[in-house]
């Protein structure tokens, strides 16, 4: 359903104040989720290997979304909270609507993240 590269990046602030987890540009518009009944996140290494926790030592892999404000990041709506590549989620109306008409992005507080390098994060549905 949608694919973007993403890199761990330290969470910014502006002034002090936490303004961005952000490590990928918004990508994907939780609307496209009509007619499916799950879905799934999935890591793709630089040579679009699957990134998986056993690979790289057990480490914590997990992933948020937000959706997308026009403000700040630091503003935008949590979509979905630390979840995991390869599991599967099923699909709800309110996974489908929680963002309206705005894209969301990934992100993460997850320092982890930073022991791949820049990955792929792809959406898969079922």
């Amino acid at each position: 359903m949608a694919s973007v590269q993403a890199n761990w990046q330290p969470i910014r602030y502006v002034l002090g104040v936490f303004n961005s987890d952000r490590i990928t540009e918004d990508f994907f518009m939780t609307s496209k989720f009509r007619g499916y009944n799950s879905f799934f996140i999935k890591y793709l290494d630089k040579n679009r290997n699957k990134i998986i926790i056993e690979k790289y030592g057990g480490i914590h892999l997990s992933t948020s979304f937000r959706c997308h404000d026009w403000l700040s990041d630091a503003l935008g709506k949590v979509w979905l909270h630390e979840v995991n590549p390869n599991i599967v989620i099923p699909i709800s109306d309110s996974i489908t609507n929680a963002c309206g008409s705005k894209a969301t992005f990934a992100s993460t507080h997850n320092s982890d993240l930073e022991k791949i390098g820049p990955f792929f994060l792809e959406i898969w549905a079922q």
